[in-house]
């Protein structure tokens, strides 16, 4: 699939790289580990993450289930939530 397919608030990868999965925005996505913001690279290959990829950035990041819904939240408030009012 492309990342323009990717629901908006869905955490996808590119590349199978589960180091640095995205978080889709309105438009194009944030990278959550570094939080850099990509608009125009919809074309792109992207693969929405399962539970278990997901537990895995989890363990690779050293942070706990509730510490990465707490990240995603705050990025969705920050550039979903504030995009859309």
């Amino acid at each position: 699939m492309k990342v323009k397919e990717v629901k908006t608030g869905e955490i996808f990868c590119i590349d199978n790289t589960l180091v640095k999965p995205k978080l889709k925005l309105k438009e194009g996505y944030i990278d959550m580990a570094s939080q850099i913001i990509w608009v125009c690279r919809e074309e792109v290959e992207a693969e929405i993450l399962t539970d278990m990829q997901i537990m895995t950035v989890q363990r690779k990041w050293r942070i706990t289930a509730e510490e990465f819904e707490k990240h995603k939240q705050k990025l969705i408030k920050k550039y979903i939530e504030e995009i859309n009012k």
